[in-house]
């Protein structure tokens, strides 16, 4: 995965932001997703990718989405909903550039010993038209590879907990 563009400020300040438990094999700190305001300020949950490359000293966007979709048109000016990157989920252990585990927080991620990003859970909100929606709260694990800069979801039990789910799935976890 090489870097989209290096920036001269850091991603924009985002609560339940994944970062990873240790630097990779360059030393580099990685982050993902999290929730916050775009450019335009429009809130939702992030699905895009960031490292601290610790020799140049510099933050780097390695991809995803920098804008939130609006679900409503904004007549005031501002969004009433709007609509985070939802999971493109392909074949269970694919990786394929299509695959995406949409926005979402509060999820766990760490760096196995071989250098691979995984990611485990999360939260994100579920629109079923522009002023409804649920939280969903993820029950699936995904790995990233870096010589192709694309994903493969590895677990998911096609299920995301509802309001009222009798089924329990993680999110705000620590490893």
């Amino acid at each position: 995965m090489s870097p989209t563009s290096y920036q001269a400020a850091p991603p924009r300040v985002k609560a339940g932001i994944i970062g990873f438990t240790r630097r990779d094999s360059q030393g580099n700190f990685w982050l993902f997703g999290g929730q916050s305001y775009d450019a335009f300020g429009t809130v939702g949950n992030f699905n895009d990718f960031w490292v601290f490359d610790t020799t140049l000293k510099q933050w780097a966007w390695m991809g995803g989405v920098s804008t939130i979709d609006c679900v409503n048109e904004p007549a005031q000016g501002y969004c009433i909903g709007s609509e985070s990157p939802q999971p493109q989920r392909g074949a269970l252990g694919v990786t394929a550039p299509g695959n995406d585990p949409g926005g979402r927080n509060q999820a766990v991620g760490w760096i196995a010993n071989n250098g691979d990003l995984w990611i485990f859970g999360g939260v994100n909100e579920i629109f079923t038209d522009p002023l409804t929606y649920f939280v969903a709260v993820f029950d699936d694990v995904w790995k990233f590879n870096f010589s192709s800069g694309e994903c493969a979801r590895h677990y998911a039990t096609d299920f995301i907990s509802e309001p009222g789910s009798k089924r329990i799935s993680r999110w705000g976890n620590g490893i």
